[in-house]
């Protein structure tokens, strides 16, 4: 039996409940490299091992093959290029092909989880969207009355200063008047 077997097996002999919160805390920081392309797989792992109603043997392998993902010091140290992670990758794909349709119940619920994240954000780009949409809306017509309100002053004052030169003109054509009244 190799290294990695042996400390698996240590691991799945030795698990607990309160191994959980040690992977809970460690677990996200191990979203990375090759182990993303089977992400949704150690989230499956880590539901089961959280499910109170889980059978104790697959939840104690659940458990081992999580601590071994997590323990930096594993068959081939994580902080190894390329190589560091394979041995991570290898122990999760075999658990999951062990724990099989036991383990199809938590996947499903890892989608649905997922979508449901996916749908609310959409629901929240939508909303903002539309928010965004309304402010604008709201600001054009803003920017309308401002320009109504600029026409209608200058409008006015087109029709003060008519008004001043035909009073001016009438004013002039008067005396015009009264002077060749005057001729006369």
């Amino acid at each position: 039996m190799g290294k990695k077997e042996n400390m698996l097996k240590d691991f799945q002999e030795n698990a607990k409940e309160e191994d959980i919160k040690k992977i809970q805390s460690n677990l996200s920081a191990m979203n990375k490299g090759k182990i993303k392309n089977i992400w949704p797989k150690v989230q499956a792992l880590y539901k089961m091992a959280k499910d109170p109603e889980a059978a104790w043997t697959s939840k104690a392998m659940a458990i081992a093959s999580l601590l071994y993902l997590i323990s930096p010091a594993d068959a081939m140290p994580d902080i190894v290029p390329v190589a560091g992670l394979a041995d991570d990758v290898t122990v999760i794909v075999a658990t999951v092909a062990t724990l099989g349709m036991q383990l199809n119940k938590y996947l499903i619920e890892y989608k649905k989880e997922t979508m449901e994240i996916e749908k609310k954000a959409m629901c929240e780009i939508e909303e903002e969207k539309g928010r965004i949409h309304r402010e604008n809306m709201l600001q054009v017509e803003r920017e309308k009355l401002e320009i109504a309100a600029e026409l209608e002053a200058k409008n006015r004052e087109y029709k003060e200063k008519f008004i001043f030169r035909t009073i001016g003109l009438l004013g002039i054509i008067g005396i015009i008047i009264v002077l060749l009244l005057k001729l006369l």
